[in-house]
């Protein structure tokens, strides 16, 4: 059995967590934009498709580039960030009785 190194180990539980982090916001995205923002439920579900078509577009793109730099770790790793942060700024925005969360 082949031994895996500890840059592996890493780099699968820090996929896991992304995986985990993104799909329970993605499937709870739109109650949540309906609820903390009033969005109708054709908006909270216009909203949450942007992600998924940008993810089209951008994940053939973005392995593209990882392969040819090599780094597919670094691109693993900046993704969790992203998405993490991303997480941060909505449980930081105000609630929509509070204005528009842009403004």
């Amino acid at each position: 059995m082949k031994k895996f190194t500890l840059m592996f180990y890493m780099l699968v539980f820090i996929f896991t967590c992304g995986d985990v982090l993104l799909l329970n916001f993605l499937y709870n995205t739109s109650d949540f934009l309906i609820k903390r923002y009033g969005y109708s439920q054709e908006q909270a579900g216009f909203e949450v498709s942007i992600g998924f078509f940008m993810a089209i577009f951008l994940s053939p793109l973005l392995g593209i580039l990882a392969d040819k730099k090599g780094k597919r770790g670094h691109f693993l790793l900046g993704g969790f960030l992203i998405i993490t942060g991303c997480h941060l700024y909505f449980t930081l925005l105000p609630d929509g009785t509070q204005g528009h969360p842009t403004s």
